[in-house]
């Protein structure tokens, strides 16, 4: 299976990399390809997981009975809890 690369500058790219690893041509292409997918991977399963994280807060916030506190309803001046909180 052959690849042609008739961009010019995508070609001289490919022969860089391959020049500054010290691998062939279609290894660096392979690697830096393989690189790339596990990159993306990566960013597809961490927005998957956020989603889900917010998703879930949102189901908690919906379900909260009562008055969300803040920060000055736990905790006095001096950065300590409240004891009527």
């Amino acid at each position: 299976m052959a690849i042609s690369i008739r961009d010019e500058t995508t070609d001289s790219l490919v022969r860089e990399l391959a020049g500054l690893t010290g691998e062939g041509i279609t290894e660096a292409i392979g690697k830096a390809v393989q690189e790339r997918l596990t990159r993306l991977r990566k960013e597809s399963e961490y927005e998957r997981r956020k989603a889900q994280v917010h998703a879930l807060t949102q189901r908690i916030r919906e379900n909260m009975i009562g008055q969300i506190l803040t920060d000055e309803d736990l905790y006095d001046e001096s950065g300590l809890p409240r004891e009527d909180a």
